[in-house]
């Protein structure tokens, strides 16, 4: 993050310099967007066009303070939630980016990826407000289908990742032929997991069940046009699912198990390895106590 903001500090003359001070605040009040959101350059650029639309209507100010900051972080996400919105303040203030082409054009261009941040920040939002829970919540936590307690072969590596100062959201013990065939614990967003990534490379190194941290991938893209796609050409509903995909997390799972298994994965997990389903199953879930046991030691060397 910091060099992006050199990047756009250098792109930026002296007499913007008052733009890059509430561009800066943007960015770092948001910095978890820009490890989840790969056309780095291209959101970038739009932001940058928010940023400047907003400014518009500032230009008698001359340091950020003078700005109220709820009304920057307010009117900021009104622009990447509202389409309108943005449309009518573009037509309002022409700008270098989008007055070549018009805003109505430059909005259908770049609406995806706008969509994008605005669902990042609303997802993020969102997980920011779940509770860091203590090991003595473990029986009182209430799942996404209402019932209480976390599964008894997942406890231990919930329970150790609490310990870590890691937000979980969902966690499963796995199970044969229905929901997921393995044991997984998912992750809150915004949070740093390089602490987390390092033990789970350090216990792979000895484990004969590696596990992995993985991104979860959330559509939020249209609908309608995917529904469309899907009844015309295969190769642009890949192609749309894959360009409208943003992460919800994080989801820490054995490796070489699909975020979400189809029937047929399942039966393919099941039976890797010559192993009966159940059996395979018990080995994964005693491989999720052997990393929370692993992760113990190492929290308390």
């Amino acid at each position: 993050m910091e060099r992006l903001l050199q990047q756009i500090k250098q792109l930026l003359p002296r007499e913007k310099k008052f733009l890059y001070q509430i561009y800066e605040k943007v960015i770092r009040d948001h910095g978890y967007l820009w490890e989840e959101l790969e056309d780095i350059e291209k959101l970038r650029q739009i932001l940058l066009v928010i940023i400047k639309l907003f400014i518009e209507e500032h230009k008698q100010l001359r340091d950020l303070s003078q700005i109220d900051q709820e009304e920057l972080a307010r009117d900021f996400r009104r622009l990447l939630s509202s389409r309108d919105a943005l449309l009518q303040k573009g037509r309002q203030h022409q700008i270098d980016e989008i007055e070549a082409i018009g805003i109505e054009r430059w909005i259908e261009q770049s609406w995806n990826e706008i969509n994008k941040i605005n669902k990042l920040i609303e997802f993020y939002e969102k997980d920011k407000g779940l509770p860091l829970f203590k090991p003595e919540d473990i029986n009182h936590v209430v799942d996404k289908l209402g019932r209480k307690g976390i599964e008894s072969k997942i406890k231990p590596l919930v329970i150790s990742l609490w310990r870590l100062g890691i937000k979980t959201k969902n966690s499963c013990h796995g199970h044969v032929l229905r929901a997921q065939p393995y044991p997984f614990v998912e992750i809150a967003l915004g949070q740093d997991t390089s602490k987390l990534q390092k033990l789970v490379n350090d216990f792979n190194r000895s484990s004969d069940v590696r596990w992995e941290l993985t991104k979860i991938k959330s559509f939020v893209g249209d609908e309608q046009k995917l529904r469309s796609l899907s009844l015309q050409n295969k190769d642009e509903f890949d192609k749309y699912i894959k360009e409208s995909q943003v992460s919800g997390g994080f989801r820490l799972k054995p490796v070489n198990t699909p975020e979400k298994a189809t029937f047929g994965d399942k039966l393919k997990i099941t039976f890797t390895l010559g192993l009966g389903s159940s059996d395979l199953l018990e080995k994964l879930r005693k491989s999720a106590i052997d990393l929370a046991e692993f992760i113990e030691r190492q929290r308390k060397k």
